[in-house]
């Protein structure tokens, strides 16, 4: 059974994967590292400020174009180079002006943004910044990816971690900047790494000066109708923090940034393995595209699928109880009381696992309006229950929220994933295929 399973995962699947996830969790685990040492210099307050710096950041990025970044995966292997670097160039020029526009009305709406985020405005401004820098980096690193480089990819993220580091100790800890520091090292770092990612895509030939009003167009129109199945996960993941600094303050907001904070180890293991599993399946995927018979295939993906689900359950269950000694013996007590959240936040975690397997094939078909109606939907519901439970019951109510939003955003997506991509989800027809 185990050489059966052994030989269905393609060897190279597996060497890029590792080098991409492990590269892409040691990094992530150096923030997670840095917490410890952090929570003793930060107040939950002080915290809170930092996390609605995240807040604002990622909600610029959404309407940036990270979405249309993100596409790249889904052109890239069905053009030639000369293609692609249009493609990457208008998508530079694109997100360009979108954060210029962004920066303007800001710059007009920042009283109203301090009020609920308690943001400076040069924070606000700062958080422009640090997303032109961030889609520049998101774009190289995709085509790193894309072209197999994995080791270019090891080497420049390695980098970042020890770059990253070396700034927010300096800022929190030397400086005693607290949350601010923070906002000013992150900052820093994605502007540094946005100019060497950018060199990096000039260096391979993908930034042609031409614009092109057909590739504009082709990236919004794929884009568009992306931004409310974009803006649902900032609504699933910004606005509860909104809302605890309105009704509990910046201090509970802190510990509940906290606990997402830890259990954002498992979450970043997750990404990290899509960042690399998404380009191999998308490639097998467009070796369908012939018009043959491919039953075969699809059962071998399917059962891979199940596998690593399940494997990501087990992962789950020892990522609370890593949790529980972290908060016991790594993090200052004054967030303790955040390890109630934790246990919860693991399981809304591990049921969207599956959605990040069954939206695949969505993005394959290019099918996406109904894909973002299904996650805005989901949102939606989840932001009324935030809102409903937090004035209520407290922060656990985002907790409870967040659960809800996940199971049924999960459920909506795989049952419309099966409409539009047949695939032999069926777990008997699986069984039956196996005893053959």
């Amino acid at each position: 059974m185990l050489n059966t399973y052994r030989n269905r995962f393609n060897s190279t699947l597996f060497k890029e994967t590792f080098v991409y996830t492990i590269t892409d969790v040691i990094g992530k685990a150096m923030s997670f590292v840095l917490l410890p040492i952090v929570s003793f210099y930060m107040t939950p307050d002080e915290l809170g400020i930092a996390t609605n710096f995240t807040v604002i950041t990622t909600l610029v990025s959404l309407f940036a174009g990270l979405a249309v970044v993100n596409s790249l995966p889904y052109f890239f292997y069905e053009q030639e180079k000369k293609e692609n670097s249009l493609m990457v160039s208008n998508l530079l020029l694109l997100c360009s002006l979108l954060c210029v526009v962004l920066a303007v009305i800001i710059s007009v709406l920042h009283q109203l943004v301090s009020h609920y985020l308690q943001l400076p405005l040069f924070a606000q401004l700062l958080g422009v910044v640090y997303v032109v820098g961030m889609l520049v980096s998101q774009i190289s690193l995709i085509l790193m990816r894309l072209e197999n480089r994995s080791h270019e990819f090891a080497r420049i993220q390695v980098f970042q971690i020890i770059f990253h580091a070396i700034s927010v100790l300096f800022f929190v800890i030397t400086l005693r900047g607290g949350g601010l520091g923070k906002i000013y090292a992150e900052t820093i770092v994605f502007v540094v790494m946005g100019i060497i990612h950018m060199v990096i895509i000039i260096k391979k030939g993908y930034l042609k000066i031409h614009l092109s009003s057909e590739w504009i167009k082709k990236l919004l129109k794929f884009g568009i109708p992306l931004l409310p199945h974009s803006v649902s996960f900032w609504l699933k993941s910004g606005l509860d923090k909104v809302f605890i600094t309105a009704y509990c303050g910046l201090h509970y907001n802190g510990l509940y940034s906290m606990a997402i904070s830890i259990s954002a180890v498992y979450t970043m293991l997750v990404q990290s393995f899509f960042n690399a599993y998404t380009p191999h399946l998308q490639k097998q995927l467009s070796s369908f595209d012939d018009g043959g018979e491919h039953e075969g295939e699809k059962i071998k993906i399917v059962k891979q699928t199940y596998l690593l689900f399940a494997l990501f359950g087990i992962v789950g269950l020892f990522a609370v109880a890593v949790s529980w000694v972290i908060f016991n013996y790594l993090i200052d007590n004054k967030y303790l009381p955040a390890m109630g959240y934790m246990p919860l936040i693991i399981l809304a975690n591990f049921i969207y696992t599956f959605y990040n397997f069954t939206v695949q094939y969505i993005y394959k078909v290019k099918k996406t309006l109904v894909m973002g109606i299904i996650t805005f939907s989901g949102s939606l519901i989840q932001m009324l229950l935030s809102y409903w439970l937090i004035s209520t019951v407290g922060v656990m109510g985002a907790v409870y929220s967040l659960l809800i939003g996940n199971v049924l955003i999960t459920v909506g997506i795989s049952i419309y994933s099966s409409h539009v991509y047949s695939m032999p989800w069926n777990p008997l027809r699986l069984l039956g295929e196996s005893g053959k």
